[in-house]
């Protein structure tokens, strides 16, 4: 139909880094082949009508409703009102259609791509100028998490828009950088216990920051950044018990962070080497952070049972999914030892572009 925008916007899987982008620390994730698509026409209406079927609803928006309060999670009002922030005009009526394939509510993004792919939309088909992939993300962040005031970072949005495998340093405004892709084999494994994102995020959050503050209110020059492990190991012993693991997760899966980003920039990464950094990554998840659950562990067992170089939860934590590293051809061993396990569901995913216009 003439007129019709058609946007594919990818998940994302955090292979290192969960947890870390609120607090100003990097991360490495990559977009994944499982999406969202929205398509739209134009129709004469004075309205945005929207079908999720994948949610099994559908609502309409008024061209003319400002969204001067914003409803909790009320995400396709909050980019518009972020887009009217810009000086952008709704000036015509469209049908649209958001579906996909990419789980729903386990840990890779789903909510965040819709996100991005309804931010895509309304800059294509209302004129907000030519916008770079990171603009994209950075106006989904804003519409997603600061609108709201969600206690998420701004990982998801910028690796769901920019695409590829990607090193984001996420303080302020952020700086993404594309990494090689490397022989590598990516399971996802979905576990099909829905995750918990506001409350753990806002729990680990709250926690870090607070270990954080209370450092600094004896020590003033110091930084979570710069913390070495033998540092963190000091302040853990002055710390209040309750804000340690959350302390103790920050400093360390920053460090892993690092040594995987050391080993990605080589021409040849070794898998074994990255796949035991997310190992040590996840363990920090589930012993610091309690982020696990005991069919996560079976499925991680499984798939290092079953050869994988490495594992580890994806996303918020509480259920969700597990990603597997493992050498090329073992993908569907390391799937099915996965489902075997307990899994609802298991299958390579490979590294996507990011969010486009068809």
């Amino acid at each position: 139909m003439e007129g019709t925008i058609h946007v594919r916007t990818p998940g994302r899987v955090c292979l290192f880094g969960d947890h870390q982008d609120y607090l100003g620390l990097p991360v490495i994730a990559c977009a994944i082949d499982r999406y969202i698509d929205l398509e739209a026409y134009p129709i004469e209406a004075n309205e945005i009508r929207i079908d999720l079927p994948d949610l099994k609803t559908a609502r309409a928006i008024s061209l003319e409703d400002k969204f001067e309060t914003l409803l909790p999670n009320d995400h396709l009002a909050s980019g518009i009102r972020v887009l009217r922030g810009m000086g952008t005009t709704l000036s015509q009526g469209y049908q649209v259609t958001i579906e996909g394939n990419l789980p729903i509510n386990a840990g890779v993004s789903s909510s965040s791509a819709v996100m991005v792919a309804w931010i895509h939309f309304l800059t294509t088909a209302f004129g907000s100028g030519e916008l770079m992939a990171e603009d994209i993300g950075r106006l989904a962040y804003q519409a997603e998490v600061v609108e709201h005031g969600s206690p998420g970072g701004n990982m998801d949005q910028l690796t769901i828009a920019c695409g590829g495998l990607v090193h984001i340093d996420t303080r302020g405004e952020a700086t993404i950088t594309s990494l090689s892709q490397p022989e590598a084999g990516l399971v996802l494994g979905v576990s099909g216990i829905p995750k918990k994102t506001l409350g753990t995020l806002g729990s680990a959050r709250e926690l870090a920051q607070k270990g954080t503050a209370y450092i600094k209110e004896k020590q003033p020059d110091f930084s979570l950044r710069d913390c070495q492990i033998a540092e963190m190991i000091a302040h853990l012993n002055v710390l209040p018990v309750e804000l340690r693991g959350a302390f103790e997760a920050a400093v360390r899966n920053h460090h892993i962070t690092k040594a995987a980003t050391t080993e990605l920039q080589k021409a040849i990464p070794d898998l074994i080497s990255l796949g035991r950094l997310m190992s040590e990554h996840h363990a920090q998840l589930r012993d610091n952070l309690n982020l696990s659950t005991p069919l996560i562990e079976r499925m991680i067992k499984a798939s290092e049972d079953a050869g994988c170089c490495g594992a580890k939860i994806v996303g918020s934590g509480g259920g969700g999914c597990v990603v597997a590293l493992c050498e090329p051809g073992k993908e569907s061993i390391v799937a099915q030892a996965m489902t075997d396990a307990g899994a609802v569901d298991a299958f390579m995913v490979n590294i996507s572009e990011g969010s486009k216009v068809l």
